[in-house]
């Protein structure tokens, strides 16, 4: 029997983003690559846009697997999967990759949320800006302002009464815990709603943080928010 709930590539939306890893026999995990989905081929195969596996693919050795992974709404789904061809009749950088291993989902909420109302600037971001840490604040004003329902140390969700006009994805967020705790870190839009959180706003939206280029960052993050929910606890019972 089929589960309701199972995932398949054919629920995938096309240009949503992939992260691929090549993994090579017991070496461990090799270079990693960003890249889109684009169509279907098969039920368990499909073509991906993506400029630097393209160029890597044709010196890989024999039997080199990849690791793939890719957000949906707030899973993270990962599978593994082989280059099967080069597919430039298809477009600019295309291969046609084989499903070798089932989609498994991992739920974001995880991460322990925490309800705080803190302002957030957003600048744009391009996909290529992602892995070049350390980041600056733009010379532009910020292209949305808000403050956060609720923070983890994998994301926050935004509040307001503005929508966010944009249709970008990607996004710098600029956002301070504390005196001590400033941040400037990308984030992934993940979903966009209508407010359920609370009756205040009528707009809510979820980002992912993305810690790709900066690992290190989501420990400083989860301290901060330790940090922060301390002090305003042990402000609350000294009151």
């Amino acid at each position: 029997m089929v589960k309701k709930n199972r995932m398949f590539l054919k629920f995938i939306d096309r240009n949503t983003s992939m992260r691929i890893q090549t993994v090579v026999g017991d070496n461990g995990d090799g270079e990693t690559y960003e890249a889109l989905f684009g169509d279907l081929d098969t039920d368990t195969s499909f073509f991906a846009v993506c400029e630097g596996l393209y160029s890597a693919a044709p010196g890989l050795p024999e039997g080199t697997g990849l690791k793939i992974t890719f957000w949906l709404h707030e899973n993270l789904y990962v599978f593994e999967g082989r280059v099967s061809e080069l597919a430039p009749h298809i477009g600019k950088n295309t291969l046609l990759i084989e499903q070798m291993t089932p989609i498994a989902a991992t739920s974001r909420r995880s991460d322990t949320r925490n309800e705080v109302r803190i302002p957030v600037n957003l600048y744009t971001l391009a996909q290529g800006e992602i892995g070049k840490a350390p980041y600056r604040i733009p010379e532009r004003d910020p292209v949305f302002s808000a403050e956060t329902f609720d923070i983890s140390a994998g994301g926050f969700c935004l509040v307001s009464n503005v929508p966010l006009e944009s249709d970008e994805q990607l996004f710098l967020a600029e956002f301070s815990l504390s005196s001590k705790f400033e941040f400037l870190l990308p984030v992934k839009l993940l979903r966009k709603g209508n407010c359920p959180q609370t009756v205040l706003y009528h707009f809510d939206y979820g980002f992912l943080f993305v810690f790709d280029a900066i690992p290190n960052e989501k420990g400083r993050i989860s301290a901060a928010i330790t940090d922060m929910m301390f002090r305003t606890r042990l402000a609350a019972l000294t009151r």
